[in-house]
């Protein structure tokens, strides 16, 4: 058995409680309003972990949650425009 961080891929653990089931992503997508250096970004959600507490929290291609987006957008919804 060898470390996760031994990995070429990883990138970070998120604590979650314990998963108890998945679903998919459904055209669902994050966004960012400052994503970096001031840049909105929109990623594609490609699945819910669902947790043994009724969470259900988003997660991108990358394998990083999208808690900390600005919002979820729902399949067919537009990205918001700045004013």
């Amino acid at each position: 058995m060898r470390p996760v961080t031994d990995s070429p891929d990883f990138s970070r653990l998120v604590p979650a409680h314990k998963v108890v089931g998945v679903l998919p992503g459904r055209g669902h997508r994050a966004y960012w309003r400052n994503f970096e250096n001031g840049v909105p970004n929109t990623e594609e959600i490609i699945g819910w972990l669902v947790t043994q507490h009724g969470d259900a929290l988003p997660f991108t291609s990358d394998g990083a949650t999208a808690e900390n987006a600005d919002l979820i957008l729902a399949p067919g919804d537009d990205v918001p425009t700045e004013a």
